[in-house]
């Protein structure tokens, strides 16, 4: 547990200097630099940046220590996303938490599921065999498309390419955000952020008309945006004072924040079966015992155990992002016996918990039956935040669910009909900041069945 000492402790052991040397080794090999910090001082580590005092926690045992209500989240976000889930603290992010979850229960998941099918099918559909295809690009497309259906509503009909630029737009948002001067004088005076002015006031538009027809009583609420509003002119706890501003940026976020993740995971999905061929027949044995001749239907999802394994073996080798999203200490605080200053950058490494020789049997293996033996891996070793791919408690994704059905029906569509087969046999590769996957990831689209 964390807590206060008389005694004065000592920071975490770490690297003694090395800034700029700490910065360029985080940059060019993020998830190598976490590995060898924990190789090299162990389950909790202090280190600098320039401008910043940094802590890596790699023991599941401290994850709940630097959670809040000690620690803060630490992101910086711009103006265009001032009031969304991933900003509020305390108490409004806890209201608003369990108003987005309420939009993602049993019932919406089933009509969520349904938008989630037809994609997966228009996306085998649009990969020929015979060809060569990026299919990272592919995944990106069926995520944006999945998801701005989701979150504005299908019968708007708006072409993915808005989502896919607003996207754009708010990653320089919030590049841009860590130099405030910089920022101002780019909006004002670079031709360069004219573009970004379009692309935003086109999404502004497609929101403030699915905020119009979400007012429409008669109309169902089977989109994000519609359930944001009926709960706000029902007076729901939470919900009644939202703006219509309010709900442009939880918008924004539901379509900003969360394509990479979905993506990158189908992608790393095509990796790991390409070179474990027993699991990828595996999983076509499954496919074509639950699904036969028949398109994948919602209902298959919970028949479909193996392909939920591939998944969940997925994200386990290659999590959302290497570390979990930054926090920082509201005062100094005592962890596995080391003092963290007040306003240390803290990260979890997810990635390295994931492969802890102590926590999984042989855990760099891609082995998906794992998450279907008895006993399963909680009861082998691995403990409660030994596996933490959406993250912890209040700060977790809410569309983990969401994700791993676009994983499943994604996979499950693909391995019905076709096999892909990668150019390369290396692993796609993270951007430095361990969220997404670099493109392209080129396969050759072969026929497994007619």
């Amino acid at each position: 547990m964390t807590s206060t000492n008389s005694e004065s402790p000592s920071l975490p052991p770490g690297p003694k200097g090395r800034r700029f040397g700490n910065l360029l080794r985080r940059q060019s090999d993020f998830p190598g630099f976490m590995e060898e910090l924990h190789r090299e001082y162990g389950d909790i580590v202090f280190y600098e940046l320039p401008f910043l005092k940094c802590c890596a926690v790699f023991d599941a045992r401290l994850v709940p220590d630097v959670q809040e209500p000690h620690f803060l989240k630490w992101f910086p976000t711009g103006p265009m996303l001032e009031s969304c889930l991933a900003t509020l603290l305390d108490q409004e992010h806890e209201q608003r938490r369990s108003l987005m979850l309420a939009g993602l229960d049993e019932s919406s998941m089933r009509g969520y599921g349904d938008i989630i099918r037809d994609g997966a099918l228009a996306m085998r559909q649009r990969c020929r065999p015979g060809t060569t295809i990026d299919i990272k690009e592919e995944f990106d497309v069926f995520t944006s498309r999945t998801l701005l259906d989701a979150v504005v509503g299908r019968d708007l009909a708006v072409p993915t390419s808005v989502q896919l630029n607003v996207l754009k737009a708010v990653k320089v948002d919030l590049f841009l955000a860590l130099f405030p001067g910089a920022s101002v004088l780019t909006k004002q005076y670079s031709p360069f952020y004219i573009p970004i002015r379009r692309w935003l006031r086109a999404m502004d538009d497609v929101v403030q008309e699915a905020i119009r027809r979400a007012k429409d009583q008669a109309r169902p609420v089977d989109n994000m945006v519609a359930h944001y509003v009926r709960a706000r002119d029902e007076g729901v706890h939470g919900a009644s004072h939202l703006t219509d501003k309010e709900i442009r940026d939880e918008a924004l976020a539901f379509l900003c924040g969360y394509p990479d993740a979905p993506a990158a995971a189908m992608t790393y999905g095509v990796h790991f079966l390409a070179q474990a061929p027993a699991a990828q027949r595996r999983l076509e044995q499954e496919v074509d015992e639950v699904l036969g001749d028949r398109p994948v239907e919602v209902a298959d999802f919970e028949k479909l155990s193996y392909a939920r394994a591939v998944f969940q073996e997925t994200v386990r080798l290659a999590p959302p992002a290497y570390v979990l999203l930054p926090v920082r200490p509201r005062e100094d605080r005592i962890v596995g016996g080391h003092l963290v200053p007040k306003g240390t950058v803290t990260n979890v490494g997810a990635r390295v918990l994931h492969r802890r020789t102590d926590y999984w049997d042989r855990p760099e293996d891609f082995r998906p039956e794992r998450w279907l033996e008895e006993p399963g891996p909680r009861d082998r070793g691995c403990p409660e935040h030994g596996y933490i791919p959406f993250g912890v408690a209040d700060r977790s994704c809410p569309f983990g669910g969401f994700a791993e059905r676009m994983f499943v029906f994604a996979h499950a569509s693909f391995a019905q009909r076709l096999r892909l087969e990668p150019a390369s046999s290396d692993a796609p590769k993270q951007f430095s900041n361990g969220i997404g996957v670099k493109g392209p990831i080129t396969v050759t689209v072969r026929q497994r069945r007619p």
